[in-house]
């Protein structure tokens, strides 16, 4: 008799999540099992959805005691330039570790002015 798979049978697929296109694989520090992770989009008042931007090579780290205040970082809105407490990105693992993801704290310049047009800078005299 020869074996039916059942529509739940995933074997012949490759074994975790589905990559996406804003999804970083990331190493669990405490059993070194790779995930996926994206960042939440969160909503600034200014009307735009923001992700905090993870550090490309940064080690995440095992949450070992939590504090309020490492929860949270400062950030400025790259659209508004408003400076703002937004959440440390951090997952749990299989393993029950919690694990903070590095971030890029770098400055970031706004892309475009309001409703798409270019950004106002500095005009010549006229």
């Amino acid at each position: 008799m020869t074996a039916v798979p059942l529509p739940d049978d995933f074997s012949d697929q490759a074994p975790g999540p589905v990559p996406s296109a804003g999804a970083s694989a990331i190493r669990c520090p405490a059993c070194r099992r790779e995930h996926l992770y994206e960042p939440p989009s969160l909503p600034c008042p200014c009307g735009q959805q923001l992700r905090v931007p993870l550090l490309r090579g940064g080690v995440p780290v095992q949450v070992r005691f939590r504090s309020w205040e490492d929860s949270w970082l400062s950030m400025r809105c790259p659209h508004c330039g408003r400076s703002d407490q937004w959440p440390q990105p951090e997952f749990t693992c299989n393993c029950g570790a919690t694990v903070r993801l590095p971030v890029d704290r770098s400055p970031r310049l706004p892309a475009s002015g309001p409703v798409g047009r270019p950004a106002a800078g500095p005009r010549p005299p006229a």
